[in-house]
């Protein structure tokens, strides 16, 4: 049964592979899995006849034309994969305007704000993913009025613009690492098998739970995230290296 085009957009588990302006993107198959998505409480739910862990995620924007290709690890469930408001997911993405991105995307369809986040493969060193260094959300930084040609000096401009774009990274709904640090958190879970993440937690006064909340939930308990084939699937079929 065709879906709506909002549907479709919103609902990124239906998109699909070499959509064209114009197009509606078609569903994915991946491995003779059968998916489809529907929305169950503010979660975003993909069920098929089998899960697959690392899963692509294609939009085509009908006004900027813009296309999208995100690599995502989704809660799993017996034969569903889900995302949760409020809840993190790894995402890899090379980016039309910001290029390779490796980090954490709020779930559900209501995104909040993910603040800092800690990040390890296997044995690997932590990574730190800073949101003071994440692209600005296109919403925050088209929202920087254009002082030019008014009495506004360059400095005051210049302040007022990075306030903004600070804004814009403190409520963003991913925390995501980009240049090198990105290229080589990448090159670590292609190499690596597992990984856990989660938000920077307090590390002084009463100790608290959140230090525990890594990694994915399977089966009500939460459990690394593997990096198995699926992972390098998925990365080829957008085209990241």
């Amino acid at each position: 049964m065709e879906r709506s085009p909002q549907k479709q957009l919103a609902h990124t588990a239906w998109s699909g592979k070499g959509a064209a302006p114009g197009e509606h993107p078609k569903r994915p198959k991946r491995g003779g899995a059968c998916l489809c998505a529907f929305l169950l409480g503010g979660a975003l739910l993909v069920a098929g006849c089998a899960t697959v862990q690392w899963q692509v995620s294609r939009t085509f924007d009908p006004i900027t034309d813009e296309t999208r290709c995100v690599v995502a690890s989704y809660d799993q469930g017996g034969l569903l994969s889900f995302s949760r408001v409020g809840y993190l997911y790894p995402v890899v993405e090379v980016h039309p305007t910001h290029g390779l991105l490796v980090g954490a995307g709020s779930g559900g369809m209501i995104e909040v704000p993910v603040g800092d986040v800690v990040w390890r493969v296997d044995q690997n060193p932590h990574h730190e993913i800073k949101v003071a260094n994440s692209p600005v959300d296109k919403a925050f930084a088209s929202s920087v009025p254009d002082l030019s040609g008014t009495a506004v000096s360059e400095e005051h401009r210049a302040a007022l613009e990075s306030a903004t774009q600070a804004m814009g990274s403190l409520f963003s709904g991913a925390t995501l690492a980009t240049g090198t640090q990105a290229r080589a958190i990448l090159e670590e879970m292609k190499a690596g098998s597992s990984l856990l993440f989660r938000r920077v937690v307090s590390d002084t006064g009463l100790p608290t739970s959140a230090v525990y909340q890594v990694g994915q939930y399977s089966g009500g308990k939460q459990e690394p995230i593997p990096l198995d084939e699926s992972f390098l699937a998925a990365l080829a079929d957008c085209g990241i290296e």
